[in-house]
């Protein structure tokens, strides 16, 4: 009987130590389980996380997208306006240096012209010189001639005390004008 209690409690004992593995492996067991419930309902919520990212990238790919085709048709604008307006600068430019040569030529035309009139107004004033020069000399020539014949004329008649007189005899009067228009004669000739 004793060994029949001293076996069950081996018995006992030994099924204890089992119960303790195995309460110990279920305490385990729970654990390992609880940490992959935690790691999976990690993952699905990382896996929620990163489908809801991907669906914000997503839509800031499609803005981004739409972003580029209207930047893009902006770009091809522009630059459909870039090449017209070069086009135009092109034909300005052409324009201009033509307009550029002409004006050239015509200030080239202008310079001679005005060369030239500055020559015929030198010439002109050089020509109003001279008659200004020869028309004093003429007036002075005059103002000598206009002496000499105011030295020409003679006078006949003196006044003395209120009566006219001859003041000489009559042929001498009469050499005298005759040499006084002999004078006048000479000075008109010249």
């Amino acid at each position: 009987m004793q060994q029949a209690v001293l076996t069950e409690k081996e018995r006992f004992t030994q099924m204890q130590w089992d119960m303790e593995g195995l309460r110990r492996k279920c305490l385990e067991t729970e654990m390992k389980l609880k940490f992959e419930e935690d790691e999976r309902l990690l993952a699905e919520s990382t896996k929620a996380s990163i489908i809801q990212e991907k669906q914000v990238l997503q839509q800031e790919l499609d803005v981004a997208r739409e972003q580029l085709k209207h930047l893009q048709k902006h770009h091809d604008e522009f630059e459909m306006k870039s090449k017209t307006d070069m086009k135009l600068l092109i034909k300005e430019v052409k324009s201009l240096r033509s307009s550029q040569l002409e004006l050239k030529q015509q200030l080239s035309k202008l310079m001679e012209e005005k060369v030239d009139v500055e020559r015929t107004l030198q010439k002109e004033k050089e020509r109003m010189q001279l008659s200004h020069n020869s028309n004093a000399k003429l007036l002075h020539e005059c103002t000598i001639l206009q002496k000499r014949l105011q030295e020409c004329s003679v006078n006949f008649l003196v006044e003395e005390e209120d009566k006219l007189d001859v003041d000489t005899s009559p042929s001498d009067a009469l050499d005298l004008l005759a040499t006084s228009d002999n004078r006048i004669g000479l000075l008109l000739a010249e």
